[in-house]
This record gives C-alpha cells, structure tokens and sequence, in this order.
C-alpha cells in the first residue's frame, strides 16, 4: 500500500550557500498585509526593491525562488509556470533586486500574494490553538499539533492560496509543487502539513 500524501504542501525557503537571501522590500510600510491576503496590485509602489542581505555578502546567485522572511518572491520564469498552471487569481507585485553594492541585480521578480483566503483548516484535527484570548474571529492561532486541511472546499482551479486562521502560510497543491521541482526552478522548498507545529514557514 502507498503512503498517504496530503494532497497540499506548504510553499517555504531554505537558505543554501551562494545564493542570495532579501532583506524587507521598500519603500511599501505596510507589509504586514501580505500576511493577511490583502489586495495590493493596486497601491504597490512600482519602484519596490529588494536589497541582498549585507551578512551574506558571499552569497549573490540568484534562484527562481529567492530566500526572504518577508515575502515569497519568484522570478518571471516561475511566474510563467505558475501561471501556465492556470493559477489566475494571484497577485504578482513587482520587485527589483538590489546587489549589495545597491546596484541593480534584476528587475524581473516579483511578490507572490493570493489575495484572498479559504476556510480549509480543520482546527479540531489540527488541535489549533492560541496563546491568548482571540481579539479578532479571523486571529491566526499560535500553535498546533499538525496542519490538518479539508481539501474538499477547496475550489478545484486554485493551485496557491492562504487559508483563513493561518494567512502567512502559502499553500499549493502537491502536483503543482512536484511539477515545478522536476522543471528544475530553482530555489523552491516545501514542507509537509503534517510536520508543522505552528509557527511561520
């Protein structure tokens, strides 16, 4: 018998020596938002930019998924495939690259944000829970003892989303992730819902 797979995985980074990792991008104050699924396209600077950490100044190759703790950020090749994989609904937010001498590296990358999120957390099976009392009925809950999805409402053409309760997580369908890995985009990591205990990928 095969090993059950969820059918979802969750889209995270890795550093690895060599290649870049990104600093908060500028000039945009309000980041916070893209951890909540908030429309952006419309009020996003087009002048954003990224800076190289200055920590790693060894490290300046650039992947097709770049490392950076604020934002999932791609290259238009994996934009395309994204898209080619019929994902319509996300927002692609576009950022330059800083070297760390502030010079230009590439201007063709950009801020993956699904703006919108889907009720698909079974909270009881994932034993969901929160460090305090909830102030808002949508607050992301601080721990668990597993991510537990209902793949079921799900609508069937979303391939990226977040899910309400935990918006800071980018989820994708297993497919699409194994897909995107055997065309060799570079940079890409996932981790399994069963192995997450809560905190931001």
């Amino acid at each position: 018998m095969s090993e059950y797979k969820p059918e979802f995985v969750i889209w995270t980074s890795r550093y690895v020596e060599g290649w870049c990792t990104l600093l908060r991008p500028e000039p945009y104050e309000d980041l916070y938002e893209l951890d909540y699924g908030q429309p952006l396209a419309d009020r996003w600077p087009a002048d954003s930019v990224s800076r190289m950490d200055p920590d790693r100044p060894k490290d300046l190759q650039l992947a097709d998924s770049v490392r950076c703790p604020y934002a999932r950020t791609v290259s238009t090749r994996l934009r395309t495939a994204l898209e080619a994989a019929g994902e319509t609904r996300i927002e692609f937010l576009p950022l330059a690259i800083l070297n760390h001498k502030g010079r230009v590296a590439a201007r063709d990358y950009w801020i993956v944000n699904p703006p919108y999120t889907i009720d698909c957390i079974d909270l009881d099976a994932s034993n969901a829970r929160w460090a305090g009392r909830m102030l808002d009925a949508d607050d992301p809950f601080t721990a668990c003892d597993r991510l537990v999805l209902r793949p079921e409402v799900v609508p069937a053409g979303v391939q990226v989303f977040r899910a309400r309760f935990k918006p800071g997580l980018l989820l994708m369908r297993r497919a699409l992730a194994e897909a995107l890995l055997s065309e060799g985009l570079s940079g890409l990591a996932f981790g399994e819902p069963d192995a997450y205990r809560g905190l931001a990928a």
